[in-house]
């Protein structure tokens, strides 16, 4: 498919699914990019259709998994979500050490102020979230399936 044909057809998809979408393109893999602003940060999307030979019809399908992940992300679900992840991996990193609940607490905040999400991959089966994790100057990837629950959680 011709590359400026595919893109028009990607604002297209974009703008019936509701999604501000900036600086829309191709990678050489079939993969396609874009930016989204959430939470009033820019963050990269990745669409990935795991197809040799995608059709605009599957990228229609990401986009609309990402109108759903966003919604389902309001402000509510989405400080409750960053603080069970920051938890979840402030426990696995200390669990062999004797921690009380007021010091895991302090850790669970510290953790989750130090999280900056900056890209989001969408899949046709699943979703993943990547953080950079200031401290320590790695990310952090949250795996989620298309209902929204934690498949796998690795810092890297």
């Amino acid at each position: 498919m011709e590359k400026e044909y595919f893109i028009r057809a990607l604002e297209q998809i974009r703008s019936v699914v509701d999604i501000k979408i900036t600086t829309l393109g191709k990678l050489d893999n079939g993969i396609v990019q874009g930016n989204i602003q959430f939470r009033n940060e820019n963050i990269l999307v990745e669409f990935d259709t795991e197809k040799e030979a995608p059709l605009m019809a599957d990228f229609n399908i990401l986009a609309q998994q990402l109108k759903k992940l966003l919604s389902y992300f309001n402000e509510n679900n989405y400080e409750s979500f960053i603080h069970d992840i920051s938890c979840q991996t402030v426990y696995d990193i200390y669990q062999q050490l004797d921690i009380t609940q007021v010091e895991f607490k302090k850790e669970c905040d510290t953790f989750q102020k130090n999280m900056t999400l900056k890209s989001i991959k969408i899949f046709p089966n699943f979703f993943i979230l990547i953080y950079d994790i200031k401290f320590d100057k790695e990310q952090l990837y949250i795996q989620l399936n298309t209902a929204y629950s934690i498949e796998e959680i690795m810092i890297n």
